[in-house]
């Protein structure tokens, strides 16, 4: 057990002064700090009543942040959500109306542009299934995007 000072409700509001946590973040870190549970418990649910912790909240500005920069799947961003202890019902809330194609697309676009393909297009293509594999795509949706967006290339396919 580490050496505690404060309450846990003290040590709370630093942490949410650093960043957003998640209920479970802050139930952890709290208790890796060697708070007992009942008190980890009450400060936890006097954050929360009010929305200092909005997990809702949090999920859905993830949401923003993992399609708009990241360009994660959504089921890359389920797991990550997960692993912060977001509930699955607020996980499913916050992806409800994002579409794994929408953002494939615009993760293509920003790494290899919008413009005119130039160059050995079967590579292009190569490296764009890869890209977007890491990305947590799935092969359909890769291929219906690589289909789509990147012309030329399919050779092989022809022979």
């Amino acid at each position: 057990m580490k050496k505690k000072e404060g309450t846990a409700a003290e040590y709370g509001m630093k942490l949410l002064a650093i960043s957003s946590r998640t209920e479970a973040q802050l139930a952890r870190k709290m208790s890796e700090k060697g708070f007992p549970d009942d008190e980890v418990s009450k400060a936890v649910s006097y954050f929360s009543s009010r929305n200092f912790i909005n997990d809702a909240e949090y999920a859905a500005k993830a949401v923003e942040k993992y399609t708009g920069t990241s360009f994660f799947s959504k089921e890359m961003i389920r797991e990550k959500l997960a692993e912060k202890g977001v509930a699955p019902a607020v996980i499913e809330g916050a992806l409800d109306g994002i579409s794994d194609r929408a953002t494939g697309v615009a993760a293509l676009k920003a790494k290899f542009g919008a413009g005119e393909n130039s160059g050995n297009v079967l590579k292009l293509r190569q490296k764009a299934a890869i890209y977007l594999q890491t990305k947590g795509f799935d092969y359909d949706i890769i291929e219906e995007i690589i289909e789509s967006e990147i012309k030329g290339g399919n050779e092989l396919e022809q022979q």
